[in-house]
């Protein structure tokens, strides 16, 4: 019972992460890895489990979410001292800068729900009249499983990847 607000919303599509990067090159050229290392396809350590206190499964589902790459902000420098970029690393100050000076790793859950949210654009582009429980059936129905979420749903997956 560790989800919270707005993920514990009736109607809100929770959504976990998981591992899908664990080296890259950065802008200068050296090969990083984060440390500690983590597992790939593994759960993210900082996805929060469920169940609602209604015991709800929460979260849905899970999408990539931990060290992804996406545009970032020239006014926001990964020097700075709050950047999310800066890794704190004087041999590594662009450690988590790709090398086209564009886009940079991060992580959350903020980075795994767009990857659900993009999945739901697709669907409704093509299935316009879908409503929100037609849209959280057809995820949960089609999510995978594996290894790593074992039998769902469960509490750290949901219903799958």
């Amino acid at each position: 019972m560790i989800v919270g607000t707005p993920g514990t919303a009736k109607n809100a599509i929770t959504v976990g992460s998981y591992v899908t990067k664990i080296k890259w090159v950065d802008l200068d050229g050296h090969h990083v890895q984060p440390s500690p290392l983590p597992t790939l396809y593994a759960a993210s350590s900082f996805s929060s489990p469920g169940p609602s206190r209604d015991w709800r499964t929460k979260p849905e589902i899970c999408a990539p979410g931990e060290m992804i790459a996406s545009s970032y902000s020239v006014d926001a420098p990964p020097t700075g001292e709050y950047s999310i970029f800066n890794t704190h690393n004087d041999q590594l100050p662009n450690g988590y800068i790709c090398r086209d000076g564009k886009h940079a790793h991060a992580q959350g859950t903020s980075f795994s729900a767009p990857h659900v949210a993009g999945v739901i654009a697709l669907m409704l582009e093509k299935y316009p009249y879908l409503d929100a429980d037609q849209i959280k059936e057809a995820l949960i129905s089609t999510a995978r499983f594996d290894e790593y979420t074992l039998s769902v749903p469960n509490n750290k997956w949901g219903y799958g990847k």
